[in-house]
């Protein structure tokens, strides 16, 4: 089970997160509602993944995040309210190992949770497209470089037309983590289907 500490200034949102990721094979095993409690408890536990938001009532995420490095290796996803590519670029400049809206659904922070806790990163599909935008050159740049080595690992064998319990088995993983990994993809490359995959290689470029 994927277990949470949560830090938000609001304790509604740590209720109903508590009690919605117990639906979702995973645990809120501690939180904390401001920066500097945050920062002492979280020596006494052990969580999969924080989830932090950024804007807390004593220091911002940022600072969090600076003071957490020194001690601390647990990934952190960064929940906000104002998601932006300016924000997104800070906190990952800053460690975090995720970025997400406080405007998805409980799923998808689950599965952002569970990405980041297998080593990869995970950027809100609201803003992933204007942030490889962001990045362009004289020539396009496409989102499939800024999978993780797990997500690239599955689209690969997703290309080659692996069904995604077959995958779970080949990866030892569970058959909801490759359904987390491939619904990311899908949301990365801006397609609809599976089907799309095989008009895309692995640098992102389209073959006609």
């Amino acid at each position: 089970m994927l277990k949470l500490f949560v830090v938000d200034d609001h304790p509604l949102v740590i209720r109903s997160l508590s009690r919605i990721m117990e639906d979702l094979n995973a645990e809120v095993v501690g939180s904390a509602g401001t920066g500097r409690e945050f920062l002492k408890t979280i020596r006494k536990s052990k969580p999969d993944v924080i989830v932090l938001d950024y804007y807390l009532p004593d220091i911002n995420g940022d600072k969090v995040l600076e003071e957490l490095n020194k001690f601390c290796t647990i990934p952190v996803l960064v929940l906000t309210g104002q998601p932006t590519i300016e924000l997104c670029r800070l906190v990952f400049a800053c460690g975090a190992k995720g970025f997400i809206s406080k405007s998805v659904q409980p799923e998808e922070i689950r599965d952002a949770a569970q990405i980041i806790k297998e080593g990869g990163r995970y950027v809100d599909p609201g803003i992933a497209s204007g942030l490889a935008l962001d990045h362009l050159s004289d020539r396009q740049r496409s989102p499939v470089p800024l999978l993780s080595p797990r997500g690239k690992q599955i689209l690969l064998l997703l290309k080659k037309g692996i069904k995604s319990n077959k995958i779970a088995e080949k990866l030892r993983i569970s058959p909801k983590t490759v359904s987390a990994h491939k619904d990311h993809i899908l949301k990365k490359l801006q397609i609809k289907s599976l089907a799309e995959l095989i008009h895309i290689d692995m640098d992102g470029n389209l073959i006609d």
